[in-house]
């Protein structure tokens, strides 16, 4: 796959459901392979990219917890990757989304952690790991495709 610039939709719950395991989305990227997040809600119960991040996590460690290796697991911060610029270079897109780099097409959440619990001392790393592992739609504010305001709270 990798020679020939091939790529992998990672669909943590439709793996588990349909393909009866998980990919080992850590050593395909450490491999270089192209790998992005999906939801595939045909194969899933949720389209929200925040649950397939943390079906993403939870699947990394069951493959750490099978083969005792601890090669496999991953956080918040890696599904990010997945769910971003990893789906932009999955696609071969990468230049054109994916991050906020110089000249990109905006794709953009506005996200508030108006129902999680932030506590003073938090910094804005701890707040964002908390939209990421308890996020859901009501924490979405605004949404952005191309540049363009599409759904406002």
């Amino acid at each position: 796959m990798k020679e020939r610039h091939s790529s992998i939709a990672c669909c943590p719950l439709s793996n588990f459901f349909f393909a009866h395991g998980s990919l080992a989305c850590k050593c395909r990227l450490q491999q270089g392979m192209l790998v992005g997040l999906g939801t595939d809600v045909a194969g899933g119960y949720h389209p929200q990219m925040f649950h397939s991040q943390r079906m993403a996590v939870v699947a990394s460690k069951s493959l750490d917890h099978q083969t005792m290796t601890g090669d496999h697991s991953i956080d918040y911060r890696p599904t990010f990757y997945l769910a971003t610029l990893g789906g932009a270079k999955a696609i071969h897109l990468e230049d054109q989304l994916g991050n906020f780099g110089y000249g990109k097409l905006l794709d953009a959440l506005v996200l508030s952690s108006n129902n999680i619990y932030v506590a003073e001392e938090d910094t804005v790393l701890d707040v964002w790991q908390k939209i990421m592992n308890l996020g859901d739609d009501r924490n979405v504010r605004q949404v952005y495709v191309a540049g363009r305001r599409v759904k406002d709270a």
